[in-house]
């Protein structure tokens, strides 16, 4: 019999206390929440929140990435450390932070495109050695915004906890190396 996708990220934060004690002891306070509106996963720094056909696509490796990737948002403080800025904007500029922490410290395997729904992985080299807040200002430079709705997951708590929404927006980015088009999606 197959795994639930909870069994799964159950193991995984298993493999991450055997392998990675640090990501595992913090994956294992994380309480997991199932969120089907969801096109992937998202903390609030208190709960893992997933998509239960997007777990299943996983591979073990991959699905340890993830669980290591909303650590780190939660370890980062990226939901209080945002402050002002724009948070669709700046959750991508912490995701560049996170996932080349991540390839650094040999947690899991990134998350092939062909499960992001037509999106990328934020995973860009040249921004080694960069804290969020300068990845930010980079991509806020190299920006052109265009506002659309539920394009992209980012959670906006009320402050309890309890009551979650999500908001969307689509860049376009002129980089050194290209044309970067983000799009984290529901498929579309």
């Amino acid at each position: 019999m197959a795994m639930t996708a909870e069994e799964r990220i159950t193991r995984s934060r298993v493999r991450l206390l055997l392998g990675k004690p640090f990501f595992g002891q913090l994956a294992t306070r994380m309480r997991i929440i199932e969120a089907p509106d969801m096109p992937t996963a998202a903390t609030d720094g208190r709960h893992f929140f997933f998509n239960r056909d997007f777990v299943t696509r996983l591979s073990d490796p991959e699905l340890d990435f993830l669980v290591g990737h909303e650590v780190l948002h939660m370890v980062y403080d990226h939901m209080g450390a945002r402050g002002d800025r724009d948070p669709m904007l700046y959750n991508m500029a912490a995701d560049f932070n996170i996932n080349m922490t991540l390839v650094e410290q040999g947690i899991g395997t990134v998350i092939g495109e062909d499960k992001l729904n037509g999106g990328k992985p934020c995973l860009d080299w040249k921004y080694r050695g960069m804290n969020s807040y300068e990845i930010y200002d980079e991509l806020y430079e190299n920006a052109d915004k265009i506002q659309i709705g539920n394009m992209d997951v980012h959670l906006d708590l009320d402050g309890s906890g309890d009551n979650y929404t999500w908001t969307g927006e689509i860049f376009w980015f002129r980089t050194e190396s290209d044309i970067l088009w983000f799009k984290m999606a529901f498929g579309t």
